[in-house]
């Protein structure tokens, strides 16, 4: 008898479907929108939250040493004597200290000006290149460069090409991804070549890695006794400077059009659901004076916004990751990062607003008086 009733919802649930198709493909095409919508904001956040942890993680350090009350931040200067390096390694628990220059510079291209950081590669250790290089070599020699993909594709630059830099000119060997920070792009050199940038006997910071038989912590501590004139921070302490110096400053609003964003497309999700269930109220309402009872009619809809709203978001997580992807190519500025993590949130979400949406128009079909609806039919 169970079976007889489900598989009578069921029928009834397709039948509303199949006769409604217009709006029902409508409705579906609401939900791909609206996980366009959501899965665009968040992942444009995403992106960019990635890209900060990118550029402290990606050095390979394990510490960052910089001048005393830096953070390591792009717009906190930290200047150290490369007299220093010895002074930190011969530190029980340092396994490498290698000093890193990433010092910003305007530069002029097309008669625009260009504002890019610049990164010191060491050779030896391979510290402080780039982590994720899309076309050509993915380390230089003196005289070479590796460059931001935006900024490449924004200015025709390729590979065997020629970028001047304050007058000084390198061959473009290699092209990086997950290098653009909105303001700037970041670009790769040897450190010899990055010396010339800065004043004589100086750089930026040092990156230091750790024993692997010793505690990050306590060797970071043993710096800051050894060496009490300088800052000392992990690589987990300086990806946050990143993201409250560069997040914090531009991505408090773009956070806010974030959530705006993924509200607004949970509410269209409800408002389709709600508005299809709404149209079918002298049906429902009919079912009701025949002998259906309340708990019928609310799996009748539940089963009808759950089909709407699992088509629309399996076909939306199907066609938003390709689509932001090609977005991406056109556009290499937009910077996007789609976690399954994420669309299985996003959707189970919409589903739940798809359900509360179902629920709230069956409470007053529940209410309709069966005498009404024949007279009205």
């Amino acid at each position: 008898m169970i079976t007889d009733e489900v598989d009578s919802m069921v029928l009834l649930a397709k039948e509303n479907l199949k006769h409604d198709r217009q709006k029902v493909a409508i409705s579906i095409g609401g939900v791909v929108i609206s996980v366009f919508l959501i899965l665009t904001m968040v992942g444009l956040y995403q992106g960019f939250d990635t890209m900060m942890d990118d550029m402290a993680v990606g050095t390979g350090a394990d510490l960052w040493v910089t001048s005393e009350g830096a953070s390591g931040s792009l717009h906190s200067p930290s200047l150290l004597p490369l007299t220093l390096q010895d002074n930190i390694t011969v530190i029980e628990g340092v396994a490498e200290s290698v000093p890193f220059i990433r010092t910003p510079i305007s530069i002029e291209m097309n008669e625009e000006k260009v504002l890019i950081y610049l990164n010191s590669h060491d050779l030896d250790t391979g510290m402080g290149g780039p982590w994720s290089v899309i076309e050509g070599n993915s380390t230089v020699n003196n005289g070479e460069i590796i460059i931001d993909k935006v900024l490449a594709s924004k200015y025709d630059l390729e590979i065997g090409g020629n970028f001047t830099i304050e007058g000084r000119e390198f061959q473009i060997v290699g092209i990086s991804s997950e290098t653009y920070l909105m303001i700037a792009h970041l670009v790769f050199v040897t450190f010899e070549d990055a010396k010339g940038f800065l004043l004589d006997g100086i750089t930026n910071y040092y990156l230091v890695t750790v024993e692997p038989s010793y505690d990050v912590d306590t060797v970071k501590a043993s710096i800051s006794d050894e060496l009490p004139d300088v800052s000392i921070s992990t690589t987990t302490q300086t990806s946050q400077a990143y993201k409250d110096e560069l997040l914090g400053g531009f991505m408090p609003i773009f956070l806010l059009l974030s959530l705006i964003g993924f509200l607004v497309g949970i509410q269209v999700i409800g408002v389709l659901v709600y508005s299809l269930t709404m149209d079918k109220a002298r049906e429902y309402g009919i079912l009701k004076a025949v002998g259906a009872n309340n708990n019928y009619l609310y799996k009748v809809v539940v089963g009808q916004a759950l089909a709407i709203a699992l088509i629309g978001f399996v076909t939306g997580s199907l066609i938003v990751p390709p689509l932001l992807s090609l977005l991406e190519t056109i556009v290499p500025e937009f910077i996007v990062e789609i976690t399954i993590e994420m669309i299985i949130t996003v959707s189970a979400l919409g589903l739940l607003t798809g359900l509360i949406a179902s629920v709230t128009p069956v409470r007053k079909l529940a209410k309709l008086d069966p005498a009404q609806v024949f007279k009205e039919v």
